[in-house]
């Protein structure tokens, strides 16, 4: 092999993901070299472009005025009838695909490579090192970090079959509705997901999410009739899929390492992935670089990322149960919590409205242990 061919880490893809692992491993000397199938990082784009402040600053990003378009103080969840509860978690509107290129760009200001319309193609393990055979070269290192997503077909890797949630959000210009919160609407419009509307300022974006590969609008079309949009006039269309489904730790080789999309690093909730992908990625960089001479990080990795609220078994085990809810059901929940925040649980009104309603027992109990579950993640949420 040519010396210019062989590297520390090679990263595959720069996503939030790839380009956080590029930087944090560029920063401490380690040679890196980052593979990103597009012709331009960061677009199209494919995400709602919501983030918490709390994952910039538990990542160490600066919020850039590059790529944040407003602050928002948290979110809203309505449900059917109007009732809704607040969210105080504070975080930006971003502009996704510059946000990905100020990544990249601190990786490659570091030191790293970075190449761009390469796709690729295999990964084969050699004796102590990895040959990447990409549509334009073959390319050597150590260490390999899958930042690809979690359905991309690489020779010799496993992608293991998750449930994913097709993402469809229309953008529009701008009415006179606004708001420095995120909209999200739970109910029986929304199965098997929830619609969501983001204010970005010129333009309000819409959306929903299914199963599957059939565009059914219906939500899209139910929250554009509530909020005044016509939706054959909107300007844009994003769309992308998330991984959402408990995701299996594979038995990769050892010496790769999966991040954000790729090991199903996003909230069980809300399928908020950057935070994730963020936090998987630093981690990554941390345990090669303090482990860079040793034959074995796999395992240190995967008991480090599992500290991560995203990944506990007691929210993934709530998932389902939360989305089949049904519109009667977030309504109680929703007269209950209405205008407060959702975790300050009014006890007097609770106990009065039992007593009117004893059926509605368990319902009420589901979402008082949701609420502590969400309480343990909710920085993690968008």
């Amino acid at each position: 092999m040519q010396l210019n061919e062989m590297y520390d880490v090679i990263i595959v893809g720069a996503g939030p993901s790839g380009g956080m692992a590029g930087w944090k491993l560029a920063e401490k000397g380690i040679k890196i070299l980052i593979i990103e199938k597009r012709k331009k990082i960061g677009e199209p784009v494919q995400c709602a472009e919501g983030l918490s402040l709390f994952a910039l600053k538990e990542n160490d990003i600066k919020p850039e005025k590059d790529f944040i378009v407003r602050e928002m103080k948290g979110a809203k969840l309505f449900t059917s009838s109007g009732y809704f509860m607040m969210f105080p978690v504070p975080g930006y509107i971003i502009k996704r695909n510059i946000f990905d290129q100020y990544l990249a760009e601190k990786a490659r200001e570091k030191g790293g490579e970075i190449r761009t319309s390469e796709r690729v193609i295999s990964i084969t393990k050699r004796q102590n090192y990895f040959e990447v055979t990409s549509d334009k070269g073959k390319y050597y290192a150590k260490y390999i970090i899958l930042a690809c997503g979690p359905y991309e077909g690489i020779k010799g890797i496993n992608f293991p079959k998750t449930r994913k949630i097709v993402a469809i959000e229309f953008r529009f210009k701008s009415n006179k509705i606004d708001d420095n919160y995120f909209h999200f609407h739970f109910g029986d419009e929304f199965k098997p997901f929830y619609g969501w509307v983001f204010f970005h300022g010129d333009v309000t974006g819409i959306g929903a999410g299914l199963y599957g590969r059939g565009n059914n609008l219906k939500p899209i079309e139910f929250l554009c009739k509530k909020y005044g949009f016509k939706i054959n006039k909107r300007i844009k269309k994003i769309a992308g899929k998330i991984p959402f489904s408990k995701f299996p730790f594979p038995e990769d080789p050892e010496g790769i390492i999966r991040v954000g999309d790729a090991i199903g690093a996003v909230h069980p909730y809300t399928a908020g992935g950057i935070h994730g992908a963020l936090s998987t990625a630093k981690i990554a960089a941390q345990i090669i670089i303090k482990n860079f001479e040793k034959s074995k990080i796999n395992k240190t990795y995967y008991e480090e990322i599992k500290k991560l609220p995203i990944f506990k078994d007691s929210l993934w085990n709530k998932q389902d149960k939360l989305f089949k809810k049904t519109s009667k059901e977030w309504d109680e929940i929703g007269r209950l919590m209405h205008k407060r925040v959702y975790s300050k649980t009014p006890w007097g009104r609770a106990i009065f409205y039992l007593f009117l309603h004893p059926f509605s027992t368990f319902n009420l109990l589901f979402f008082l242990n949701l609420q502590k579950e969400f309480k343990l993640s909710e920085n993690f949420s968008y």
